[in-house]
């Protein structure tokens, strides 16, 4: 995903995940970075989940510093990305 790009948006990242949802990838990957701008690697899990049909999808960077610390304490955000995600 081009996380990394500058004034992304929401339809460049559906019209990425549905080409590479389209084939011959297996997966899709990201990860949050610090040092610069890029989207929430959770938030956009479930995106990226209502957006594709066929590949497994990998963070493969998640920095917990960038989240509200009550997400972590608790198990509902991994719980949902998991539900939503099939």
């Amino acid at each position: 995903m081009p996380v990394m790009e500058p004034n992304l948006d929401a339809a460049t990242l559906k019209t990425w995940a549905r080409v590479i949802d389209g084939g011959p990838f297996s997966s899709l990957c990201w990860g949050e970075r610090i040092a610069f701008d890029n989207p929430d690697c959770l938030t956009l899990l479930g995106a990226l989940s209502a957006w594709t049909d066929r590949v497994r999808l990998v963070t493969t960077v998640v920095v917990p510093q960038l989240h509200d610390p009550s997400c972590w304490r608790s198990s509902w955000r991994p719980a949902t990305c998991s539900a939503v995600a099939g």
